[in-house]
């Protein structure tokens, strides 16, 4: 009976593990995803949100990597949704940088971004209530020199088209008309 009881605590046991690393797979692969949401943050209550804008003001064909890094947090990435939107959630007050690897056409795009402190001054008796702030965040990218923007359109030419069957018919009935004035219609 001993023996069983420990099978089975055992087998509990290894999936409550099982259970637990795919849920921590799976929100470390939400974070990374192309959502473009990071919720890991730095364990702050602030939100760095943006978009990118390519030259031609087309949307992207493929996920841009977006790093944001801080020399007191690290670096977090994440990929842009297919707007070009990414938002970055949870961060403390600090220095950060959002680096955009806009791939071979474009060159890479960097923005400073600072989130300040809420305020309080525990010397002077000021304390304020915390407040989270949403930072956004417009990158526009540029060109690396020497390559052209892709376009939307290929070809605006009309298509080649037969000439209207009306033409067609009332040439045929200027025919029959000749034919029946001189006698020689064929039934």
């Amino acid at each position: 009976m001993l023996y069983s009881l420990n099978k089975h605590r055992r087998i509990v046991s290894a999936l409550l593990a099982a259970c637990f690393l795919s849920l921590l797979i799976s929100a470390s692969a939400f974070s990374q995803s192309g959502g473009g949401v990071d919720m890991t943050g730095t364990g702050g209550r602030h939100t760095i949100q943006g978009r990118i804008y390519f030259p031609s003001g087309r949307r992207t064909d493929s996920r841009l990597r977006i790093k944001l890094s801080s020399f007191n947090a690290g670096e977090l990435t994440v990929f842009s949704d297919p707007n070009g939107s990414f938002i970055f959630k949870g961060l403390e007050a600090g220095n950060y940088v959002v680096t955009v690897e806009a791939g071979d056409a474009y060159e890479s795009a960097k923005e400073n971004v600072t989130i300040d402190t809420d305020g309080s001054n525990p010397r002077r008796g000021i304390t304020l209530p915390p407040v989270s702030r949403i930072y956004t965040v417009d990158i526009a990218l540029r060109l690396k020199p020497g390559e052209s923007a892709k376009t939307g359109v290929i070809n605006a030419a009309w298509p080649p088209c037969r000439k209207p069957r009306a033409i067609y018919t009332s040439k045929r009935l200027r025919r029959d008309r000749q034919a029946i004035v001189s006698g020689r219609l064929n039934s």
